[in-house]
């Protein structure tokens, strides 16, 4: 069991940036939200309700 808490609190990135652009700091979680989001738009998916929830994810992340 120990092993298995090891590994869920890996980090590869801890607290900091992966990206900054323009005074942004973008970090994981949000390059993971824009590629979800970039996929679905790419893929055509008309949800809107979706797309509006993971902006809202993106911004207040």
């Amino acid at each position: 069991m120990d092993n298995f808490n090891e590994i869920s609190r890996y980090n590869p990135f801890p607290g900091k940036p992966i990206i900054e652009f323009a005074g942004f700091k973008l970090y994981l979680d949000d390059l993971l939200i824009l590629g979800i989001l970039f996929f679905l738009y790419k893929e055509g998916v008309k949800d809107n309700l979706l797309f509006l929830f993971l902006v809202f994810l993106l911004f207040t992340s």
